[in-house]
């Protein structure tokens, strides 16, 4: 959120981050903002998301949420509410009857475990720890094949130059289709040089699932990630149209499409 003002003034030209409801009340309020690239949605393997504490005879498919104190190292205005609504939703449970309670990104699993809350949204490779594990259920991820964050560019890109613009999302389409296909944790040499990237060690970068690179943004998303921001009650005024949140024109120009 600290970044937005600069990217809404021209200081930054573009932004690694989500369409989440900080964005969506900025644009509300006139910043010249727009989603124009996804990034990833989560493997089918993966048990990234919503995962809860069993109670006494109860099983991943028969616990009920309602009443449950739910952990999370990121706030209601993330895009994580909208997967987390999901999940919820096919429980039979609203927003309005959990309780959230944000923490820092190493406590979450270790409140899961010490009964410090009764569910959490755990990310990769923290749900590892539970997997498997008597006592703990999965509900539910971020949808498949639905990307949530992504690129974000500012008006130097989307007015100024947006020849800057495309040929920035051409290089970035070349690098996703280039290094990071398929299962391109496959590939031990790229592995090994991706945990030097990230500062992890490459046995846990190797636990998880390869991510399911896209920059496709989905049809419908910006939708349905504002009606769970109105849900939880972190968006202010009426929803926006999809052609004020997103411009697909630079991906579409840099694989060839004509403008």
């Amino acid at each position: 959120p600290e970044a937005l003002p600069l990217l809404a003034k021209g200081e930054i030209d573009a932004q690694w981050a989500a369409p989440e409801a900080a964005v969506i009340n900025g644009i509300n309020s006139g910043f010249d903002i727009k989603w124009t690239a996804a990034n990833y949605s989560s493997s089918p393997k993966s048990r990234s998301g919503l995962w809860v504490k069993l109670k006494d005879g109860e099983t991943a498919k028969s616990a009920k949420l309602d009443g449950r104190k739910i952990g999370t190292m990121i706030g209601k205005g993330s895009v994580i509410m909208y997967a987390m609504e999901k999940a919820l939703k096919a429980r039979g449970t609203k927003l309005d009857a959990v309780e959230f309670q944000q923490l820092g990104s190493a406590d979450v699993l270790t409140a899961l475990q010490n009964g410090g809350v009764d569910s959490a949204w755990l990310l990769d490779p923290a749900w590892r720890k539970v997997d498997g594990e008597n006592g703990y259920g999965f509900i539910g991820g971020q949808p498949e094949g639905e990307p949530l964050g992504g690129v974000l560019f500012g008006p130097s890109l989307l007015k100024d130059d947006r020849d800057a613009g495309v040929a920035f999302t051409r290089a970035y389409v070349r690098t996703l289709n280039t290094y990071f296909r398929d299962d391109y944790k496959k590939d031990p040499a790229f592995t090994a040089e991706l945990a030097k990237l990230l500062k992890v060690e490459e046995p846990v970068l190797k636990s998880v699932p390869s991510l399911t690179m896209d920059w496709e943004i989905r049809k419908g998303t910006t939708d349905r990630l504002q009606q769970a921001y109105r849900d939880a009650g972190v968006t202010e005024g009426d929803p926006l149209p999809e052609d004020k949140l997103v411009d697909r024109a630079f991906y579409a120009e840099a694989v060839g499409h004509k403008p």
